[in-house]
């Protein structure tokens, strides 16, 4: 493991020729071809904690100022004012926002399961949470809510159905093809009543 740190590996690829040596040294004890795994009495090489720093707020200011308009704005902007982890983010759904009352709540997180996203709950009940939405972040909430809004009246058109249910011809335009997105399993109502706010 030295030996491969001196090189400039990571402490993690130096751990996993570790990793390799000890099964197979597992095995021999077992057979009896050698009379202790001595890779197993030794310790992982002591990784160096992640350097990360925070944004200064003149970051953050260009940063949004940078994804506005874009897409996933609502996203980046929510990830940025609440910090929730990747998994949070994906598994919101508009039950879990009242734009009204400035409230967010996080009860669910998106996980890929054998190459498919799944709506789970939270690893831990005392995970979820009602947190707080800065002004900022629901005007761009507001301005996400309405783009899909347009994007699922423009999929009605598309499908040979007006946004009042009648029948009309396809435009002319191709756009990209927009995800269905799957029903959301809770509300934040549900939410407020876990945490009794």
């Amino acid at each position: 493991m030295s030996s491969r740190l001196e090189r400039g590996l990571s402490p993690r690829t130096a751990d996993y020729c570790r990793i390799v040596l000890r099964g197979p040294l597992k095995d021999a004890v077992k057979r009896g071809s050698v009379a202790c795994n001595f890779v197993a009495l030794t310790d992982p090489p002591q990784r160096d904690p992640a350097q990360h720093r925070a944004w200064i707020v003149e970051e953050a200011r260009r940063f949004v100022a940078t994804v506005r308009g874009a897409r996933l704005e609502a996203l980046y902007t929510v990830a940025l004012a609440l910090g929730l982890h990747q998994g949070e983010l994906l598994g919101l759904s508009w039950d879990n926002v009242d734009l009204e009352h400035r409230l967010l709540c996080v009860i669910q997180q998106l996980q890929w399961i054998g190459r498919k996203p799944v709506l789970l709950p939270l690893k831990s009940g005392s995970s979820g949470r009602l947190l707080r939405v800065p002004e900022a972040l629901r005007a761009a909430l507001r301005r996400h809510r309405a783009r899909q809004r347009e994007e699922r009246d423009w999929l009605l058109v598309r499908r040979g159905l007006g946004t009042n249910g009648t029948s009309c011809s396809p435009p002319p335009v191709v756009r990209p093809w927009i995800p269905k997105r799957s029903a959301p399993s809770s509300t934040v109502g549900a939410c407020v009543r876990k945490n009794g706010s």
